[in-house]
C-alpha cells in the first residue's frame, strides 16, 4: 500500500508539470529543476507508484491510466496548498465569506457594530458577525485561542503572552436622568446624587465602563445608594426613562439613546478620568489578511466617529 509519506513536496510538483506540459524538459523549467533532476524525480514516482505514469509515443509523452487518476486531484491539492501559503497583499474584501466572532456587550453592540453593520453587506457581503455575551477574562482568553472567538471588547487590565490590544474607543461617564425629573432642574450635585439613587450596573465580567464609574464615584467619598443593582444596561436606561433614578453610563450611549428615551444628560459632579474599551484579540488571527481588515475597519470607523465629537 502506497503512504504519502513515500512522498515528498518536490516530487509531487515534478509530476503535476509532468502532467501540465508531457516534456520533461518544460517540466524542468516550469518549476525550475534541472532535466537531469526531472529525470530522477519521474524514475522515483515510477517506483513509488509501481506504474509507469508516462508512455513515449512518437506524439510525445501520454499519461497512463494511474496518471490520469491522479492529475486533477494532485493540482486542485497544490493549488490549494499555494493559496493558503502564498500571502496576499492585495485582499479582497468582495470575496471574503468569513464569519467574525466577537464577544461584545449589548449596549456596546448597539454603539460600537451598528455603524459597521452598516457599511458591511457593501463592502464584503458574504462576511457576517456572530456577537457573544462577554466572558470572564480567564474564558475569554482560553476561546480567543482555540478559534471559539477572534475578537472581544471590553475593559482588560493584563494580557496573557500572545494576545493584541488596541484601544477602540475613549469616552468619559455622564449621568441620565429623565426630562421633568421633579427635583434636578439644573446641574447635579453629590447630595443630589446621594438623595435620589443611583441605577447600578453590576460588576460584569467584561469590566463595563459603567462599572468603572461606578467604583470612582465612591472614591469620591459619597457613598451612594444603589436603588436597582442589574446586569442588563438596556434595561438600566429604560428604567431611568421611567423613574427619577440616576444611571451612569458612557457619553456615546447616552448620546445614542437620550433623544429616544426622553432622557437628558447631565455631567456628574465630579471629575473623572476618560475610560478607554479595548480590542483584544490572539496571535492566531494577527496575520491573518480578512481579520486584520475587519479590525481595521473596527478601528477606523471608531476614529472617523471620535473625531466628529
Amino acid at each position: 500500500m502506497l503512504d504519502l509519506e513515500a512522498l515528498d513536496m518536490n516530487l509531487l510538483l515534478a509530476l503535476d508539470a509532468l502532467l501540465a506540459e508531457r516534456n520533461v524538459t518544460r517540466a524542468g523549467k516550469r518549476i525550475g529543476m534541472a532535466q537531469s533532476s526531472m529525470s530522477y524525480a519521474l524514475a522515483r514516482l515510477r517506483e513509488i507508484f509501481d506504474d509507469p505514469l508516462f508512455v513515449r509515443t512518437s506524439g510525445g509523452m501520454i499519461p497512463t491510466a494511474r496518471a490520469e487518476e491522479l492529475q486533477a486531484p494532485l493540482h486542485d491539492s497544490i493549488e490549494t496548498l499555494r493559496r493558503a501559503i502564498r500571502r496576499s497583499d492585495a485582499f479582497d474584501p468582495g470575496s471574503c465569506d468569513t464569519v467574525f466572532r466577537i464577544s461584545i456587550s449589548s449596549v456596546q453592540q448597539l454603539t460600537h457594530l451598528t455603524p459597521l453593520l452598516r457599511q458591511l453587506p457593501g463592502l464584503a457581503s458574504a462576511a457576517s458577525v456572530e456577537a457573544f455575551t462577554p466572558l470572564k477574562p480567564a474564558e475569554g482568553f482560553r476561546k480567543l485561542r482555540s478559534a471559539e472567538l477572534d475578537l472581544a471588547v471590553g475593559q482588560f487590565e493584563g494580557l496573557p503572552d500572545g494576545f493584541h490590544r488596541a484601544v477602540l474607543t475613549r469616552d468619559h461617564v455622564v449621568c441620565l436622568l429623565r426630562k421633568g425629573h421633579p427635583r434636578v432642574r439644573g446641574r447635579l450635585t453629590a447630595s443630589t446624587l446621594k438623595r435620589e439613587g443611583l441605577i447600578r450596573i453590576v460588576p460584569t465580567t467584561s469590566h463595563l465602563a459603567e462599572t468603572m464609574a461606578r467604583s470612582l464615584l465612591e472614591q469620591t467619598g459619597v457613598h451612594l445608594h444603589s436603588v436597582l443593582s442589574s446586569r442588563d444596561p438596556l434595561a438600566c436606561l429604560m428604567i431611568a426613562s421611567q423613574t427619577d433614578l440616576i444611571h451612569t453610563t458612557l457619553s456615546r450611549v447616552a448620546t445614542m439613546f437620550a433623544k429616544g428615551l426622553d432622557l437628558r444628560v447631565v455631567e456628574p459632579p465630579f471629575r473623572l478620568p476618560p475610560i478607554e474599551v479595548d480590542l483584544i484579540w490572539h496571535e492566531r488571527t494577527h496575520q491573518s489578511a480578512p481579520h486584520r481588515w475587519f479590525r481595521e475597519l473596527l478601528l477606523a470607523q471608531e476614529a472617523a466617529l471620535h473625531g466628529k465629537t
